[in-house]
């Protein structure tokens, strides 16, 4: 970098662009893969977390467990909106 000084300035500066092919635009299109993507990473994370760390395997359970509840409840509300339309 050729910066020959720095600004610093307090106002929150922040501009985002959604793309119409976003994946926050799909919806619901792709989110029963993306959950199924989820599962199975929380459950590869657990084996090779485990398996080295052996101590933490009940906290690992309880957290995937909190993680299984959240994208339950999210599968719900979804399933919810799309009778309300």
């Amino acid at each position: 970098m050729n910066s020959k000084f720095i600004v610093q300035k307090q106002d929150v500066l922040y501009i985002y662009r959604m793309r119409a092919s976003s994946v926050m635009n799909t919806g619901d299109k792709h989110y029963e893969e993306m959950l199924n993507d989820r599962i199975d990473y929380f459950t590869q994370r657990y084996k090779e977390v485990t398996s080295k760390y052996p101590q933490l395997k009940k906290e690992y359970l309880e957290n995937y467990m909190d993680n299984l509840i959240q994208l339950k409840r999210r599968v719900k509300n979804m399933n919810a909106k799309r009778k309300n339309k």
